[in-house]
């Protein structure tokens, strides 16, 4: 029943603040947008195929798809999946990020460091390295690519 109510209350505060966020945005169109609209319906592709064939960490707690192509590597991370996942969305006590000077997220920052580790680990990367993901996965290839 406690759940029901802290869920009921975060998402209650999640929609009453929509009000007072930056809407600079919503007036863009296709033609607008800092990218092409084929690049970003390949990277929701990659991101979508994730939950069939990506690699997975211990016990399913997060999971990333490597495709390397011409010199380019892609890395997709999976979005929220899982109990573990929300208890990671839900981490957000702030961590001081010494190398980038701000407070992140501490469960986006504990998954991307994860993650990261183990793409090091076991994928020769490209040069030229395209991180994508969706929720979760979104944060975590932000704080990576950082």
């Amino acid at each position: 029943m406690r759940w029901i109510v802290i869920f009921s209350l975060l998402l209650s505060s999640c929609l009453s603040s929509n009000q007072f966020l930056s809407m600079d945005g919503e007036s863009g169109t296709k033609d607008t947008l800092p990218v092409h609209v084929g690049v970003l319906v390949e990277m929701a592709e990659y991101c979508n195929k994730i939950y069939d064939e990506g690699k997975e960490l211990r016990d399913n707690e997060f999971a990333y798809n490597v495709v390397q192509d011409r010199g380019v590597t892609i890395i997709s991370i999976r979005g929220t999946n899982n109990g573990r996942n929300v208890l990671t969305d839900i981490d957000a006590r702030p961590f001081k990020d010494r190398k980038l000077d701000i407070q992140i997220h501490r469960g986006f920052r504990d998954a991307a460091e994860k993650l990261r580790d183990d793409i090091i680990e076991n994928h020769a990367l490209e040069e030229s390295v395209i991180l994508t993901g969706h929720s979760l996965g979104g944060a975590t290839a932000t704080l990576i690519a950082d």
